[in-house]
Order: C-alpha cells, then structure tokens, then sequence
C-alpha cells in the first residue's frame, strides 16, 4: 500500500520540481534578435515597418496583418499571437497564409519577434513586458 502511494508521489514530485525549474527560468528578450528574425521571415509579407505591406502581401488575400494597428495589438492576447507565428495562421482561424513557423524558429526566437512586433504599434519597453507576461501565463497554464 505504501508503495503505491509513496512511488508516483515522489516521481511527480521530481518531475514537477524540474518544469517549474526550466518554467521559471525566463530568457531576456532581444529586441536586435526579435529584429534580425523579423527581417529573416516576416518582412516580405509584413513590410518592413510592419504594416502588412511587403512585397510578397501584396499579392495576398486578405492582407498580411498591419501591426502598426494599435487597436489590434492593445486588444489581442500575446499568447494568441504567439501561437499565430507558431502554429501558422490556418490552426488559428485565420488565413492559411501565414505560415507556422514553430519548426523554424525556436520558442526563444518567437518571443523576440513577438517583442519586435509590439514595437510597431507601442513602445519596447511595453512591448517587453506584454511578451514577459505571456511567457508567465504560459508557465501557470502548464501548472
């Protein structure tokens, strides 16, 4: 009986001690980072000052998002746009379009162009923050 009870709560208590470790270990954001990704993979659809007009949306229907739109990025979870450039606009309810980039570009990466993308419509220090709270909801959802 004691085995039963003893074993799975010292495993789960060994695996929750280390997620909480790597959960709590949040990476500094890198706006230059967040900027040399952005001019990588977002700025032939995005433009270059984010306003959805890059060479390649042009051709597109609907439009690439315009994240100089401060209604947009005041009033749209982090977290949602975050899953957006991961998972790609399709799994999003959004247009196919978008590609998912979460096979690309690793999850530290995502956040600096997140943080990079928020620049456009607030300013870095905000920005900074928006993505910092994301990566905390993210950990408490996990818990």
């Amino acid at each position: 009986m004691l085995k039963r009870v003893l074993i799975p709560a010292l495993t789960m208590g060994l695996v929750m001690g280390f997620a909480d470790d790597s959960a709590t270990k949040a990476k500094k954001i890198s706006l230059a980072g967040g900027k040399k990704v952005y001019q990588t993979f977002c700025i032939a659809c995005h433009g270059e000052k984010g306003k959805g007009d890059g060479a390649a949306g042009m051709a597109m229907t609907p439009k690439p998002r315009n994240f100089t739109d401060t209604a947009f990025i005041n009033k749209e979870p982090k977290m949602r746009m975050y899953s957006v450039i991961t998972d790609g606009g399709k799994k999003n309810g959004l247009s196919p379009m978008m590609a998912a980039w979460g096979k690309t570009i690793k999850p530290d990466q995502i956040n600096d162009v997140l943080a990079y993308v928020l620049t456009f419509g607030e300013d870095s220090t905000k920005a900074i923050a928006h993505v910092m709270n994301k990566e905390k909801e993210k950990a408490e959802a996990k818990k």
